[in-house]
């Protein structure tokens, strides 16, 4: 799967081994600002998924970035040159809490969910680990559906620690409060 950059319609695309496109897949109801990656991760219950990232924004000015996560179609059997029914994807709003970011990569953690997004135009690039993210937009928003990246920062052996031993507890992501919010995710 892969797509393009900023400029094209919210589309992705499966490529076969031949370089051939195989299958274009619509989102339907997204506007694409500045799609930078794509990645292949599971959802809530284990299956196949997509999660296409708009994270770009070159001049730092965006308010939230978008993750978009569908299904994965199967395209075997299919000619090439489809273009399967537009599908609308589950969207997971995210904000930075310290100011706008250029982003360029996202990477799906099949095992356990967790997203990490990768920033650049800093001195020091940040992965920004977002943890269970379906946990957390669903428990730990402003009520929009948007939920907080933390605030990068050098994290000790022991914030890793709290860190693993909050994300293990389910107390963590179910109480929804403010403070919850440092406790479901990590930047390391």
């Amino acid at each position: 799967w892969t797509h393009n950059d900023s400029g094209d319609s919210a589309r992705v695309f499966a490529v076969g081994w031949d370089g051939i496109i195989r299958a274009t897949l619509p989102l339907a109801g997204v506007i694409a600002r500045d799609i930078e990656d794509i990645a292949l991760g599971t959802d809530p219950g284990g299956a196949e998924a997509l999660f296409v990232a708009d994270i770009g924004d070159n001049s730092a000015v965006r308010a939230s970035i978008d993750v978009y996560r569908v299904a994965e179609p199967s395209v075997l059997g299919l000619p090439a040159g489809t273009t399967l029914g537009a599908v609308a994807p589950h969207v997971i709003h995210l904000s930075y809490p310290d100011g706008a970011r250029d982003a360029e990569a996202l990477v799906a953690d099949r095992t356990t969910g967790d997203l990490y997004v990768i920033t650049k135009r800093e001195a020091r690039s940040r992965v920004v680990r977002v943890v269970r993210a379906e946990d957390m937009v669903a428990f730990c928003g402003r009520g929009d559906g948007s939920i907080f990246l933390p605030r990068a920062r050098a994290c000790s052996a022991s914030a890793r620690a709290r860190s693993r031993r909050c994300a293990r507890s389910r107390r963590c992501v179910a109480s929804g409060r403010a403070r919850s919010r440092r406790c479901v995710a990590s930047a390391c």
